[in-house]
């Protein structure tokens, strides 16, 4: 199985799973490269509340792990249980979750070492909003990704008054935690899982699987 995972309300996360003993990958992704510590540099949308101060949408991401046969989230060091599942939809690299809405994500660009950009689009009640972030491994990045970014949010309807450059702003009003872990499935045995939750073990956080 392979799987993708994506934040919503409580912090962003781009977590890709692998086969095991295989190499990963997703059409011409590298689901492996993208491990290791990631930062959140810039956020647009054509809904710009959804990302201003408060908005469920405003987030901060700190890391991305690839591991097997577990997935969880930690806050503060207390396992927060929040549940979703994603669905490979008939488009490669493209997943589907129920969150507040329908949604839809798919990774634009990578080169691994630098930069990640992904597309997410809501629907709701008939409605319908984007998001696009910028990610980067280090806590910002050269204009000229940004201007990338920038014109990649055009390409998709969504103006330049519309981005906000993260890098620029301080951390209020972001649904941020000090030190948040994520972390990916690739395959889990779901008795093991339920005898370990109801041992008091952590439970998944987020779970997206095909």
């Amino acid at each position: 199985h392979e799987g993708v995972a994506v934040g919503a309300v409580l912090g962003l996360t781009l977590v890709c799973g692998h086969a095991v003993g295989a190499r990963s990958s997703r059409g011409n992704l590298d689901v492996d490269k993208l491990n290791g510590a990631w930062f959140s540099i810039v956020v647009a949308s054509n809904k710009r509340e959804k990302i201003e101060e408060n908005g469920s949408m405003r987030v901060f991401m700190q890391h991305i792990d690839v591991l097997e046969n577990s997935l969880g989230f930690k806050e503060n060091g207390v396992c927060t249980e929040f549940s979703l599942v994603a669905y490979k939809t008939a488009k490669d690299g493209e997943y589907f979750v129920e969150y507040d809405g329908e949604n839809t994500f798919t990774i634009l660009k990578t080169d691994y070492d630098n930069y990640v950009m992904f597309h997410h689009v809501n629907v709701k009640n008939g409605e319908t909003f984007q998001l696009m972030e910028l990610y980067g491994r280090t806590k910002d990045l050269s204009s000229d990704i940004k201007e990338k970014f920038a014109k990649l949010c055009k390409a998709h309807g969504i103006t330049r008054d519309n981005i906000i450059d993260l890098t620029k702003t301080g951390k209020s009003g972001f649904t941020y935690f000090s030190r948040p872990e994520y972390y990916i499935i690739e395959e889990i045995n779901l008795g093991d899982w339920l005898s370990a939750v109801l041992k008091g073990g952590e439970a998944p956080h987020f779970l997206f699987r095909e």
